[in-house]
């Protein structure tokens, strides 16, 4: 042991030399399992001692190491070796057991690497100790001249160094061939003969080639290795920034496993969950399995390794607006087959990975639909200017145009009728308009004699008509000469065919049709003539009854109904009510603010039960208000009683749209347009509720400067029309203002983009919040000029 000392100090400089390659080691990014492995080798061997002449040997080495980086490993070899030699006369042997801990260098990914390769180069170094027994004869071996050792063997300390190649017939199994020489500190292998000194040292040495196998075990053992490497599992989520459409969330997740990675007995389940707020939402499962798993899931292939996709939709909540799509792995022991969820892993050996970052969440600018809705409002039915009309006839006999108040259809109730209403007419003094006088004559004569009858019996029926009136105003107190002041419009027909034909057509006659044919066919005026003259004898109840029926007068007087001014309407639809008629009433409200207008639809509701458009037009106001339950109330009664009114079925489609019953609103919607009433609008912000961009896009193309269509144009991605709406937008002033401000964030138009945040915020300070955690920005978030503008 004469040189222990500086064997130490070898061993010190050479372990401080590798300690750079122990952290280049560590930092390494491939993939790597630390492992334990057995080794075995069997070669031959030589001495290099102070005799000349080595002989080859044989010897043998078992042990036992661990690779706990790609370049460095440790290990313990237990070795037995037997040498002989003989030189300058003499012979000896000797015969070894040792062992020594190594530690081991790969130089190929040292050099290269770490990867997957069929050979890998190594060097390596150890420190021990072997026990031994020698003996040295003379040359002819019949005289021993010394031997050390038996009885206690002699202890020397060891220093094996050398190289080793490594060929890889498996995962478990490598060839193994080590090339080493050993450094002694002792000179007795050959009992201490000094007739020589190698490299001026008298210390022995021998060499060994060892040719031998290689086992891994506890390699990740199962499912630890794929824990270790999970890094090189990549995972991908389309879209990166989740959003809402159509109250629903739609992700698609993709994976792929590398090679040599998925060992063949494990499973793993991807747990993706929706993170935020204190709060999670948990999808479904992905469940991966090795090739030799039986159950459920997906395989992956050892050797190729393997991809795996998954798609969910989910139901979007508010909650979710910043959140974080992470997926959780847990990698399991499946030796007794595949396990569907997490709870069902338990009770087998596994270890949760650290949660993997997907995909950030959630967009729901869908939602920001406004209150600008198209509600149905009723007209009011109230005519600033009515005219009422009252017409009234004089009958003349045939060819004859004097006035016989005695002629038959003069005396009829029918005629008497008419006569009496244009009497109480014109006695109600109110502002004539005009004054219609209408001849007619029946066509069975000449057609120019008809011409002249007709615009005589005109004549005839405006002096009775004059007469009359005067008598009227005279009687009134009135200067009847005011009478003749009056527009009288006068127009003769001529022979009545119209009046004819229709007559017929409201016979009892069989042959009415045919009879119409035949008046309608001849074409000069004498051909008429002899066809009514031929219908007339065949069919005597033309003569008798349809003929005399138009030889006649028509007088026809139109006058303004007096009205209200607006400001008494208004006055007593509060403080007289009952001075005003239900239209005027309705009127009023239309006039009226708000608030006013609901108290008037209050009274009217009251005062006339009945009256649907109150109620609708009454739930109008209290929907804007915020009353929906109100409204629905109101819209509920009035339909009960029309329920085929299509302007409440909308609103009541409205009122469901505010309660966030979009299914409902649609339904009440749809029955509206299919009464009559366009709902285009209303279904475009359902279409955009829904999720069909495309389709609200059509049904808004008639709204112009319109909010909700500039939202349906932009989700669609036509945002050159979208900013062309909003830029024009006069409701809605700071909802679109925050709607530019994220059409310049999509399109990268900065500017554009904090120039109408900006506007927003100044409009509504809400948006300020709104705006840090709008997933919409998140490109934008750590830019110092978004965190001024939100902060």
């Amino acid at each position: 042991m004469k040189h222990f000392y500086s064997f130490k100090k070898v061993l010190l400089v050479f372990l401080l030399a590798l300690v750079p390659l122990m952290f280049y080691g560590q930092e390494s990014k491939n993939t790597f399992a630390p492992y334990w492995y057995l080794k075995g080798s069997i070669g031959p061997t030589s001495n290099y001692t102070d005799l000349g002449s080595p002989n080859i040997n044989i010897a043998g080495e078992l042990g036992i190491g661990y690779q706990f980086t790609p370049i460095l490993g440790f290990s313990t070899k237990f070795n037995r070796t037997f040498l002989d030699g003989e030189g300058r006369g003499m012979y000896f042997d000797a015969d070894m057991f040792g062992a020594h801990f190594q530690l081991d260098v790969s130089l190929s990914n040292l050099i290269f690497g770490y990867k997957d390769r069929d050979i890998n180069f190594r060097t390596f170094v150890g420190y021990g100790q072997t026990r031994h027994k020698s003996r040295s004869w003379t040359q002819s071996k019949n005289a021993q001249l010394s031997h050390i050792g038996y009885g206690d063997r002699n202890i020397a300390f060891t220093i094996p160094f050398g190289i080793g190649i490594d060929y890889i017939i498996n995962d478990r199994w490598s060839a193994t061939v080590d090339a080493s020489l050993t450094y002694t500190d002792t000179d007795l292998l050959d009992t201490n003969y000094p007739y020589r000194k190698p490299w001026n040292e008298n210390n022995d040495m021998y060499s060994y080639l060892g040719i031998g196998a290689a086992y891994k075990f506890g390699q990740g053992s199962g499912f630890r290795k794929m824990v270790k490497n999970f890094g090189m599992v990549s995972m991908k989520a389309t879209p990166e920034v989740l959003e809402e459409k159509g109250n629903l969330v739609k992700v698609k997740i993709y994976g792929t496993i590398p090679p040599k990675y998925f060992v063949k007995n494990a499973g793993m389940i991807l747990q993706p969950k929706l993170v935020y707020a204190g709060d999670e939402t948990k999808l479904k499962p992905i469940l991966l399995k090795g090739e030799d798993v039986m159950g459920e899931g997906t395989p992956i292939d050892y050797d190729n390794g393997g991809t795996f996709d998954f798609a969910e939709v989910f139901a979007y909540d508010p909650a979710m607006n910043k959140s974080e799509l992470i997926i959780e792995p847990v990698v399991y022991s499946a030796k007794k087959g595949a396990k569907s969820s997490i709870e069902d892993i338990a009770m087998v050996k596994h270890q949760y990975v650290d949660a993997t970052k997907v995909a950030d969440g959630v967009i729901y600018t869908s939602e920001r639909i406004t209150g600008s809705l198209a509600y149905a409002k009723a007209k009011h039915g109230y005519e600033k200017e009515t005219i009422v009309a009252k017409k009234a006839a004089l009958y003349f006999a045939k060819n004859r145009y004097n006035y016989n108040p005695k002629q038959f259809l003069n005396t009829t109730e029918h005629a008497k009728k008419h006569s009496k209403e244009l009497h109480e007419f014109l006695a109600r003094g109110w502002k004539i308009k005009s004054i219609n006088i209408h001849g007619f004559a029946s066509p069975e004569g000449e057609e120019t004699f008809n011409e002249g009858l007709s615009e005589k019996r005109a004549q005839t029926m405006k002096k009775a008509a004059v007469k009359k009136m005067k008598k009227m105003v005279e009687k009134a107190g009135h200067d009847p000469a005011k009478v003749d002041m009056l527009n009288f419009n006068l127009q003769s027909y001529g022979a009545d065919w119209k009046g004819l034909i229709k007559l017929v057509e409201m016979s009892d006659l069989a042959d009415k049709n045919s009879i119409i044919n035949k008046i309608k066919r001849p074409v000069t005026d004498r051909q008429k003539e002899e066809e009514i003259r031929k219908l007339m004898k065949v069919y005597p109840i033309i003569e008798d009854e349809m003929l005399p029926m138009l030889r006649r007068a028509r007088v026809v007087v139109k006058s303004y109904q007096p009205k209200k001014t607006d400001e008494e309407i208004a006055k007593y639809a509060v403080s007289a009510p009952d001075k005003l008629d239900i239209r005027e009433m309705l009127y009023a409200a239309s006039m009226a603010k708000c608030d006013e207008a609901l108290e008037i639809y209050k009274i009217v509701i009251k005062k006339y039960p009945k009256c649907w458009i109150s109620k609708n037009n009454a739930a109008v106001i209290l929907m804007n208000h915020g009353k929906v339950d109100k409204a629905m109330k109101l819209l509920e009664d009035a339909s009960k009683m029309y329920p085929k009114q299509a302007l409440l079925a909308s609103n009541m489609g409205i009122a469901y749209i505010h309660k966030g019953d979009f299914a409902k609103a649609e339904k009440y919607f749809l029955h509206a347009k299919k009464l009559g009433h366009e709902c285009t609008y209303n279904l475009g912000v359902i279409a955009i509720h829904k999720g069909d961009y495309g389709k609200a896009a059509k049904l808004f193309k008639d709204a112009k400067c319109n909010y909700n269509a500039a939202l349906a144009y932009l989700l669609n991605e036509d945002y050159a029309k979208a900013k062309s709406a909003l830029m024009c937008v006069k409701k809605d002033k700071a909802e679109a203002a925050y709607l530019l401000a994220v059409l310049g964030a999509r399109t990268g138009d900065t500017s554009l983009m904090y120039k109408y945040l900006t506007e927003a915020i100044k409009a509504n300070a809400d948006y300020k919040a709104q705006a840090k955690d709008d997933r919409e920005f998140i490109k934008f978030e750590n830019d110092a000029q978004f965190q001024a503008v939100v902060n």
